[in-house]
């Protein structure tokens, strides 16, 4: 199925003004989802908003500098942590972008996770698109979410 976004005009009326889209990355890491994403609105003539959450520093660091627009976010990606509407203060995104730890729950069922990413439960990503009026959503490609 083809995803289509609405994005915004933040100067409607305005023949140079842009298409924006609003873009989150849950659980981001170097930044390729959003390499990604960020491609195909250039493609389509628009442009984006992107915030990245991340609790490991790391994670963030190397995501600032292969993506310095964005806006940054240090923090466990709960609600409470990185609460959406915070991040969102519109209270609604174009895009909704998470690749969250699934070694416990797919059949990679690897070993233990090589640092703490594994306390980001993928639940938050429920959360999020309860607390936020988000149009469209990416989730990594763990075929054990559908069942």
């Amino acid at each position: 199925m083809p995803l289509t976004l609405e994005g915004h005009n933040p100067n409607p009326g305005s023949p140079s003004s842009m298409t924006i889209y609003r873009v989150a990355d849950l659980f981001c890491g170097a930044g390729g989802f959003c390499t990604g994403a960020q491609r195909a609105i250039r493609a389509a003539g628009a442009d984006l908003e992107l915030v990245a959450v991340n609790h490991w520093p790391t994670a963030i660091a190397t995501h600032s500098r292969n993506h310095p627009h964005a806006r940054h976010t240090i923090a466990a990606v709960s609600v409470s942590a990185a609460a959406p509407y915070d991040l969102a203060p519109e209270g609604r995104l174009d895009l909704l972008l998470a690749s969250p730890e699934c070694v416990h729950y797919s059949r990679a069922h690897g070993g233990k996770p090589s640092h703490n990413q594994g306390r980001m439960s993928s639940w938050v990503i429920h959360d999020w698109l309860t607390n936020l009026d988000a149009q469209s959503v990416i989730i990594e490609n763990v075929p054990e979410f559908t069942t």
